[in-house]
């Protein structure tokens, strides 16, 4: 069993080497052999699902997506399905999934960042801004949130307020070297 599961934990790093690089074939590859060697690491379904969405795949993501929220449900999971149902023009079911990313009970970072997403995918920037916000808020070191808040500013033509993150991410790589 442990040989099983230390095999199944190289193939899903393999996964997320391969999402890395941008390799999304070989990287749902990766995590299907893993979720074979270890069926109970769920997880495997929503990164497989990811990986299809990521390569074009809707259709095949999203039955690895219903069979992971069988299993579990997430914040991440719900904003997924959204995005795979508004791909379907099946504009009910998109907005059901975004709102149940919304309401998804969890408060952390990971889900203030998805209700980020959702928010921004039904049109309202200032909720979406605050959940970014709320996410750097309890996540202060993960300068990639920093980011994405910033492509939100600039998508939105808000460049004084990109600027702002800019500068704090400046700071922090020169806390870094220092």
């Amino acid at each position: 069993k442990d040989a099983f599961y230390a095999i199944g934990q190289s193939f899903y790093n393999l996964g997320n080497l391969y999402s890395c690089l941008e390799k999304y074939s070989q990287a749902s590859d990766s995590y299907k052999k893993a979720f074979e060697m270890v069926p109970d690491q769920v997880n495997c379904l929503y990164q497989i699902a990811n990986a299809l969405w990521n390569d074009e795949k809707p259709d095949e993501a999203k039955i690895h997506l219903l069979e992971f929220m069988q299993k579990q449900s997430s914040s991440r999971a719900h904003y997924l399905l959204g995005l795979i149902y508004a791909r379907e023009n099946s504009v009910l079911a998109a907005l059901k999934e975004f709102w149940a990313c919304i309401e998804y009970d969890q408060d952390d970072s990971n889900s203030d960042y998805y209700r980020a997403l959702a928010y921004n995918c039904l049109g309202n920037t200032r909720l979406a801004e605050r959940y970014f916000k709320r996410s750097i808020l309890r996540d202060p070191e993960n300068v990639e949130l920093m980011y994405e808040l910033i492509e939100h500013y600039e998508a939105n033509g808000e460049g004084k307020k990109a600027h702002e993150y800019y500068q704090r991410i400046e700071a922090k790589i020169k806390t870094l070297a220092a």
